[in-house]
């Protein structure tokens, strides 16, 4: 008989959120590994998932999902929203606290009706942690701490605020039996503060959601990026190598950069004043099985790392291994992301824009000539970031902390 597992997460389907997505593949693989999981989430709508509602992830559920209903401040009142704002960097473990205290009620309540051997939960909001501590805490059963993102990570030299923030969290995370996060840096960050084991388990993707079949456009060569552009993400390097490509008097004509999900006011200030601005377009947000399709028909696929920052790495890379199609890592990060390029080979990275010139131009000529782009793609280093294999060393890691709890008992 599977061993039951409760899965606590704020955002989860119909949300497209990446932590939706890492929860809801964990509950449809996890019973194959002798697991039954249980979801406690918030209910996803269009005014509280910060952009990210999916329609069409509607009744895609693979397991009991417990969704906890909660209006957005912004929908309430602007000065409950404000009252929020205010508190959550003060308050942050118990900030949306009418969500906490909503999920934490109906978490202690499924706990009591059901026999869980195990919590999982799941980051970056403590306050999350923070429910499945309290739960722990009245129950007895040994939680997990997923925690893909950490207060503090990009900061070398953290002010005052910041390591508040950092004692916050670690205080949510205290407790944990043991804890994932989705790189060695992160690890090693998490091992200095707390005495419970750290696994590395990152993102990933799942093979269900890329149907064969999908083809490159013969009439367009689609350069694309799926995700949103800040700070440290930064395509300027590939606009100056298009730049360079037309001041050589190549054609590229039949060129498009296409991007995915990216606000006009990220995307404008770096295109202006660049003469291949004719050739990028903005194409807005579409849904997650969309996106899936447009990847799969591109030509390549412009990956923007978090360059000089150790140890990060975007969920979006998985999608892209999972697309199959030739990754441009640009300007790479020197870190992580490279390493998994090269590990899989499914891509390369390139800083300067004559080195990027001259690879985005020997494949658009390869196009032009009716030539498949050339993919290294390594099928056995790519099915290790498969969300099944995820969830086989996810339900290893539960039961050890299971058997840990018996042999103290």
């Amino acid at each position: 008989m599977n061993r039951r597992v409760l899965l606590v997460c704020q955002y989860y389907y119909p949300s497209n959120a990446p932590g939706a997505h890492r929860c809801a593949k964990l509950a449809k693989y996890l019973p194959e590994f002798g697991w039954e999981p249980t979801v406690l989430c918030m209910q996803a709508t269009p005014g509280n998932c910060e952009g990210t509602y999916d329609p069409k992830l509607e009744a895609s559920d693979t397991c009991e999902v417990v969704r906890v209903p909660y209006t957005h401040p912004k929908e309430r009142s602007p000065a409950k929203y404000l009252h929020d704002r205010v508190l959550r960097p003060c308050l942050k473990t118990y900030i949306p606290y009418r969500l906490y205290r909503r999920m934490l009620k109906r978490g202690r309540k499924l706990a009591r009706e059901q026999q869980f051997d195990a919590i999982w939960a799941t980051s970056p909001s403590p306050m999350i942690l923070n429910v499945a501590r309290r739960i722990s805490r009245s129950t007895g059963i040994p939680w997990i701490a997923d925690m893909r993102d950490l207060a503090g990570e990009t900061d070398s030299k953290p002010g005052i605020f910041m390591r508040w923030e950092m004692a916050l969290e670690r205080r949510a995370a205290s407790g944990a039996a043991a804890f994932i996060t989705v790189t060695q840096h992160l690890a090693d960050m998490l091992a200095r503060h707390h005495d419970a084991p750290v696994r590395v388990i990152p993102n990933g993707f799942d093979p269900d959601d890329f149907p064969p079949g999908a083809q490159p456009s013969r009439e367009q060569f689609e350069i694309v990026y799926c995700g949103v552009i800040y700070s440290g993400r930064d395509p300027t390097p590939l606009f100056d190598a298009l730049d360079l490509l037309l001041q050589q008097g190549v054609d590229i004509g039949r060129l498009r950069v296409r991007f995915y999900g990216v606000l006009e006011t990220s995307l404008d200030p770096l295109t202006a004043g660049h003469p291949c601005v004719h050739l990028v377009e903005n194409m807005g947000r579409v849904n997650y099985d969309e996106v899936i399709r447009i990847q799969q028909s591109a030509s390549m696929l412009l990956l923007l790392p978090h360059a000089g920052v150790k140890g990060i790495m975007t969920s979006k890379v998985f999608e892209y291994l999972g697309a199959r199609k030739p990754i441009l890592s640009v300007p790479g990060d020197g870190d992580v992301t490279d390493a998994l390029l090269e590990e899989t080979g499914a891509g390369v990275a390139a800083a300067e824009p004559a080195a990027i010139a001259e690879l985005v131009g020997q494949w658009y000529r390869q196009w032009r000539e009716g030539s498949d782009l050339p993919y290294g793609g390594k099928p056995d280093e790519i099915a290790k970031y498969t969300r099944r294999h995820q969830a086989q060393h996810t339900a290893k890691l539960l039961d050890e902390v299971c058997a840990a709890r018996s042999n103290a008992e």
